[in-house]
């Protein structure tokens, strides 16, 4: 991987570890976001699932992304 594709650092999970996290359920890319209140999470833009971050561990259960899921971010 060259240095360009790394990701960065986010919300103490390291770069080299969100470049190889999937969503639990389709397998897909996941991608950072930060809200309005300062939450941290992982979410799936094909189904709007958000998955929590918390204390720099990523909290990748599909019960959770599920409980959070926000279909306005579904892209499309």
């Amino acid at each position: 991987m060259s240095d360009e594709q790394k990701m960065s650092d986010f919300a103490g999970v390291s770069g080299e570890l969100l470049a190889i996290l999937a969503d639990p359920g389709d397998k897909g890319p996941l991608e950072t976001h930060a809200d309005a209140e300062g939450k941290h999470w992982l979410i799936n833009r094909r189904n709007g699932y958000r998955y929590p971050i918390d204390d720099g561990i990523p909290v990748l259960l599909l019960e959770e992304g599920e409980k959070h899921r926000d279909s306005a971010l579904v892209a499309g």
